[in-house]
């Protein structure tokens, strides 16, 4: 009776940890060995993946002491898998780690993507890993070789998953999360002339080892050429990125030719079901070959449109063009009363005779000259052998004021003064300023009729 309690208690314990393992572990399962103060532990990012997920595979040493020297014995086995291994770097780096509280240096030393090619169980195993372990130095000074340890990395299981059927026609394998895009790096073209279209696909999930769909072209295009290249974000150990293809194109007949959409169809795991997303139409205006290329550039500038009848303009066109003309007459109107607050100061001052530069010499003798001079060309005959009173009498009879009579006598006086005077006054810059002041009155007669 009691082996009988016994046996019933061990099953109900044996399954209570089971269910706590799978509990605890499912998603990101995981196997260990031990083997000398060392030992390699095995996980993987899902055990439960379906057809086509990529999932990470990583292999992880962990050790006390002094950091081992590792050398792969055997490379694991996974068949039925797509499989890439990442590139660990030059130099793997430890960290600390605490297991069941026992401190350890844990090192990754080897990670994988994979993808799964087959539903069912897959076992990835016989992996080994040579580790060389530094000894200590005797007491003699002598230096022992390595002491070489050899590790088998645990197998581990996974449970692949079918997908649901059945899978749309379009679906080629593609397992994630992805958006699409269309474009082409030219909206016109000649003739003859190549341009590319760039088939953009971006996301996360089995960018490396999807199918990109088919582009459809107009009949008078022809493809040359495709260049696929994966964009990967080096931060993210699952692929994440886009993944891009570039056509070459030809168009041998001119028109407006229409790119069609492409659909992509794509199994989303989290969703557990199909998706199905397409990129956006565009046209590709191709231009007869003898097109000149200033046309051309008006093309890829939007100028050159087919002409509508009236009733067919846009509304933009003709709101566009009240707006120009409100702002023209608006302008208009602008410029007219600034003209008429400005034209009365243009009028005076163009009344105004802006005193003209005159050149007037310096010695006294010169400066009496130049008068005489100015008094003939204005008929006043030979006024140097005229009287002061004489002269008064003439330059009346030439219309001139009796300001200026005045202002010519005491300047002919002060000259004389300067000329015959025992006394020199020195005030030649003086008298030249009045000088040049009275040749500015002289030269406007309408200004000096005297007033009757």
């Amino acid at each position: 009776m009691k082996r009988t309690i016994h046996r019933v208690s061990c099953r109900i314990l044996l399954c209570i940890l089971t269910m706590l393992s799978i509990f605890f572990f499912s998603g990101h399962a995981y196997a260990e060995t031990n083997h000398d103060h060392m030992f390699l532990r095995v996980s993987v990012s899902n055990d439960r993946p379906c057809v086509g997920e990529e999932i990470l595979l990583t292999y992880t040493l962990y050790f006390y002491g002094n950091a081992p020297r590792i050398e792969d014995a055997a490379n694991p086995s996974l068949q039925g898998l797509w499989a890439r291994e990442i590139d660990p770097g030059r130099h793997i780096r430890s960290v600390a780690a605490k297991l069941d509280g026992v401190s350890w240096r844990s090192a990754v030393i080897r990670q994988y993507k994979l993808a799964p090619m087959k539903q069912g169980k897959i076992l990835l195993s016989n992996y080994r890993l040579k580790c060389l372990i530094p000894q200590e130095i005797d007491k003699r000074g002598t230096i022992a070789p390595d002491k070489e340890i050899t590790i088998t990395a645990p197998d581990i299981t996974i449970n692949v998953k079918p997908l649901p059927e059945p899978a749309p026609d379009a679906y080629k394998g593609a397992v994630g999360s992805f958006k699409l895009s269309l474009t082409s790096d030219r909206k016109t073209v000649q003739e003859g002339d190549p341009f590319h279209l760039i088939l953009t696909i971006s996301g996360k999930g089995n960018l490396l080892t999807l199918l990109a769909p088919e582009i459809f072209l107009p009949q008078a295009f022809r493809q040359k050429e495709s260049k696929i290249a994966a964009e990967l974000d080096k931060n993210s150990a699952l692929s994440s990125g886009s993944l891009v293809t570039t056509m070459t194109v030809y168009a041998d007949t001119s028109g407006s030719m229409l790119i069609s959409p492409v659909r992509f169809v794509f199994f989303d795991p989290e969703k557990n079901r199909y998706k199905s997303i397409s990129s956006s139409p565009f046209t590709v205006t191709v231009l007869q070959k003898n097109t000149p290329l200033e046309q051309k550039n008006r093309f890829d500038q939007g100028e050159i449109r087919e002409e509508l009848p009236n009733k067919q303009q846009p509304l933009s066109d003709s709101l566009t063009m009240k707006l120009l003309i409100i702002v023209l007459l608006c302008a208009g109107v602008a410029a007219a009363i600034a003209l008429l607050k400005i034209s009365p100061k243009l009028r005076k001052k163009g009344n105004k005779t802006e005193k003209e530069p005159i050149r007037v010499p310096s010695s006294p003798e010169a400066m009496k000259e130049l008068l005489q001079n100015t008094l003939e060309k204005m008929g006043i005959g030979n006024p140097k052998s005229l009287t002061k009173k004489e002269l008064c009498e003439a330059m009346k009879a030439a219309s001139l004021s009796d300001e200026i009579c005045g202002m010519l006598a005491d300047l002919l006086e002060n000259l004389d003064k300067e000329l015959y005077s025992p006394i020199q006054q020195k005030e030649h810059v003086s008298l030249q300023k009045k000088t040049a002041d009275l040749l500015h009155q002289l030269q406007k007669p309408a200004q000096n009729v005297p007033k009757r």
